[in-house]
């Protein structure tokens, strides 16, 4: 009878077995890219509306995968926030019975596996004209991952009690509506800064992560709205008499298996400003 050898492996058969592991999970590793900004795209067509078609095309070159916008309230805007290179859109409610939709849009290269839109049930002053709520969509990657991405626009009236309740409703349509194997981004115009109980609302009661403070330094702000170096957010608050705000109100916040990797604020130079907001770029390994 042959003798079947018991010797363990040697070092050259373990370092194949273990280079052959380690290629195959960087096929499959996977990067995205995910910009928002609030379009400032006011229903009445005032401000410059050559900024919509200005916008898209500087959207088109930063070429993300994934394109969260607020605020497309108006028809001119909603024609002009589409692009070829994004075949597939997701909108957050329609209108009826307000006089506006929630204005959220997502734009994908990718095609949706689901969709669904959540209206929130309070408002307050001028944003109870408008539908506001938000959109979430499942994607399934090249690589074979899934992903959850929600887009929304919370209240910029009202208290940070209103906000957190919104986020409340949010948390509960997210966790019904998202694929529980995926990770989760959500993105938009979140209307309060870090130093608000909404914000410590997202982080706790929703257990999720800030993206740009996990890739910036604490001294790095990050301000997506500045009334004073902003002309358009400054001179919307001289005619609205409204206070003058200079925050980060703008966000990303992520749960599950995703990694930023970077994060950036665009379109907030005087040549490259199409809003009273500013945007976010960033990028995540799955």
């Amino acid at each position: 009878m042959k003798r079947i050898s018991s010797r363990r492996p040697g070092w050259f058969a373990t370092l194949l077995v273990l280079t052959q592991l380690f290629a195959l999970d960087s096929v499959h590793a996977e990067k995205i890219k995910v910009l928002t900004f609030n379009t400032w795209g006011v229903p009445l067509e005032v401000w410059d509306t050559w900024r919509y078609s200005a916008a898209m095309r500087a959207i088109e070159k930063l070429n993300p995968d994934f394109v969260v916008l607020d605020e497309v309230f108006s028809l001119k805007g909603k024609k002009d926030y589409q692009s070829y290179l994004y075949p597939y859109m997701a909108n957050g409610p329609r209108m009826f019975p307000k006089l506006s939709s929630s204005g959220t849009r997502i734009l994908s290269k990718y095609p949706f596996d689901s969709v669904a839109s959540l209206v929130y049930q309070h408002c307050a002053s001028s944003d109870c004209l408008s539908r506001k709520g938000a959109a979430i969509v499942t994607v399934t990657l090249p690589s074979g991952k899934s992903f959850n991405l929600a887009g929304t626009h919370l209240d910029s009236g009202g208290t940070d009690d209103l906000r957190s309740d919104q986020l409340r409703q949010l948390k509960i349509f997210t966790d019904y509506y998202a694929d529980p194997k995926a990770p989760l981004l959500i993105a938009g115009d979140f209307n309060c800064g870090p130093a608000s109980t909404t914000y410590q609302y997202a982080l706790g009661q929703m257990q999720l992560k800030d993206t740009w403070t996990d890739t910036h330094p604490a001294t790095d702000l990050g301000l997506t709205y500045d009334s004073y170096q902003n002309h358009y957010a400054h001179d919307y608050e001289i005619k609205t008499h409204d206070k003058m705000i200079v925050d980060r109100i703008d966000f990303m916040f992520h749960s599950g298996a995703i990694t930023p990797i970077s994060s950036q604020v665009i379109f907030n130079t005087e040549d490259s400003l199409y809003s009273d907001h500013y945007g976010i770029l960033a990028e995540f390994e799955l």
